[in-house]
């Protein structure tokens, strides 16, 4: 019998990152012991990468044959990216300014690169269950209204460009951080202070993420994809 492969794409939220120098259980490792209990022996492998932007990844889909080797394989395929092509443009530490031009042209890039990626999977692997997941706003409408509306207007644009995909099964984590309360889904208002702010998901956040794609993932009748050889 198969085992049934996974793969994670995506930047540091697929990662569990908190800060540079702390972090949490992101939530592919959180899915694995329901999908454990589903569909016996789980293949993993996390692709993701702290920092990465959808240009980033479509080049490493295009140039390592890891990589490739392990989306041709896979049963099951969960996609986070798109922040960074946002917040690169956001200052550190605070998170409290932005850069407006690198804000429009990290959000072009995404609606220019962000249908190839999609392609570009399907390409490798036509059949395999895809979940790709939209980018939630981590600031308060509260507490940080002009904040929000800022971040709100590119990552609109970005989340328009996600649910537009076709062959696709959406994980709409920004539905779900709307509804908060965003103090407790990510860790942009610690009790620490400004230093400490960052907008990554707390560990409860990554909870409702894991949650999520676990809702998500349809009946999969049978195993599309193989073992991986050792060593890829």
């Amino acid at each position: 019998m198969k085992d049934f492969c996974y793969i994670a794409l995506g930047d540091s939220i697929a990662l569990g990152t908190i800060t540079y120098w702390s972090g949490t259980v992101g939530y592919p490792i959180r899915m694995l012991p329901e999908l454990r209990r589903r569909y016996g022996r789980i293949a993993f492998r996390n692709f993701a990468r702290n920092g990465d932007r959808a240009e980033d990844l479509l080049l490493r889909l295009k140039t390592s044959a890891s990589l490739r080797h392990w989306v041709q394989n896979a049963d099951l395929i969960t996609l986070c990216i798109g922040g960074n092509n946002v917040m690169a443009a956001v200052q550190i530490p605070g998170f409290t300014r932005a850069y407006l031009p690198g804000l429009e042209a990290g959000t072009r890039r995404f609606e220019r690169v962000y249908p190839q990626i999609i392609r570009e999977l399907r390409r490798l692997n036509p059949h395999c269950r895809l979940l790709s997941m939209t980018v939630y706003n981590p600031y308060s409408c509260r507490r940080e209204p002009a904040l929000f509306r800022l971040a709100q207007k590119y990552l609109g644009r970005i989340n328009r460009c996600i649910r537009a995909q076709e062959d696709v099964i959406l994980v709409d984590a920004a539905q779900r951080f709307s509804l908060g309360p965003i103090e407790k889904l990510c860790c942009l208002y610690p009790r620490m202070g400004a230093l400490f702010r960052n907008p990554h998901p707390t560990p409860w956040g990554q909870l409702q993420l894991a949650q999520l794609h676990l809702w998500a993932i349809p009946v999969l009748p049978c195993l599309t994809g193989s073992v991986p050889p050792e060593g890829e």
